[in-house]
């Protein structure tokens, strides 16, 4: 089931100058429930919004708890996320195998995303 994120996140867009329509940002985020991953560049690309807008918004939905941050490694050889995903930089290892193309990634630190699970 659903939940309504954007209910806790709508009050915190007032203001802000984004350039796609409040109901576009419900229709999205409202597809997401609880444990579910939202990755910004599905935002940017499905709203048309440029990355950093579509990173403001969802920090905007960290600071009322509706998302948490997590981190997930990208192979620069197949393009792929790696499928794992941690919570702090810290978490990272130095290197982590390619679950699609089987490359080492060395310093995987550099080829880390920050993604949002639904909370």
């Amino acid at each position: 089931m659903p939940s309504n994120i954007f209910a806790k996140v709508a009050p915190l867009l007032k203001g802000k100058n984004f350039k796609v329509n409040p109901a576009e940002i419900e229709k999205f985020l409202n597809r997401y429930s609880s444990g579910n991953w939202i990755y910004p560049s599905a935002m940017s690309r499905e709203l048309q919004l440029d990355i950093k807008s579509a990173y403001e918004i969802l920090e905007l939905g960290v600071s009322v708890k509706a998302f948490e941050q997590n981190l997930e490694v990208y192979c620069p050889h197949c393009h792929r996320f790696v499928g794992y995903r941690y919570k702090t930089i810290f978490d990272i290892p130095q290197e982590v195998n390619c679950v699609h193309c089987d490359t080492c990634i060395e310093s995987a630190l550099e080829h880390a995303v920050v993604i949002y699970k639904v909370l």
